[in-house]
């Protein structure tokens, strides 16, 4: 066994991709250890980025941890939304959205989603932190009339409410895989007199 190995024989580069896989204030713990650790992550814009995140208790939603993925760009846009924040300095922006659906349905995750008896409009709102554009998509012709719907877009599904209750993915408009469907959806309203 070779007794000069050591953290500090390791290369830079994989010091900050095992960092990386730490939370922000445990990256921030270990640069407190010593000044070898502080140097690696103070030169580390993807360290420093998620240092940033865990103090403002933002996540990460990429799951990427691909150093050269996440840039001084990131952490540059980061600063830019904290400022804006605690300056109350909002970008002013206008989307117009077709309103051609009878049903306003469902606002969740930046996904807005109409429907009507036979298809499902899904718009996604762009997200400048994210990288997100603005898109529009149909997901059409069910076999049945549509009642209600929910989304679930971290999931990539859409629960189409009927007689039948039906999952579908959100994006590409095929049958969720589930192992058992309920065959019938019993719905009860209730109500309060004024």
């Amino acid at each position: 066994m070779c007794a000069n190995l050591s953290l500090f024989t390791l290369p830079h580069e994989i010091l900050t991709r095992i960092f990386a896989l730490l939370e922000g204030r445990h990256i921030a713990r270990c640069s407190a250890v010593c000044s070898y650790f502080k140097d690696i992550v103070g030169c580390s814009a993807v360290l420093q980025y998620f240092i940033k995140l865990d103090m403002f208790g933002y996540l990460d939603v990429s799951g990427s941890v691909d150093v050269p993925a996440i840039s001084a760009t990131r952490l540059s846009q980061l600063g830019r939304h904290i400022d804006a924040w605690n300056k109350l300095d909002w970008m002013e922006s206008h989307i117009r959205v077709p309103f051609q659906y009878e049903d306003f349905g469902i606002l969740c995750q930046g996904i807005i989603a109409m429907f009507n008896l036979k298809s499902v409009c899904c718009i996604q709102l762009p997200h400048l932190m994210r990288g997100i554009q603005f898109r529009t998509w149909t997901l059409g012709d069910f076999s049945f009339p549509i009642y209600q719907i929910e989304i679930d877009p971290s999931n990539n599904l859409l629960v189409v409410m009927s007689r039948i209750l039906v999952r579908v993915s959100l994006s590409i408009s095929s049958r969720f895989p589930i192992k058992a469907r309920i065959q019938e959806l019993q719905v009860t309203f209730f109500s309060r007199p004024l």
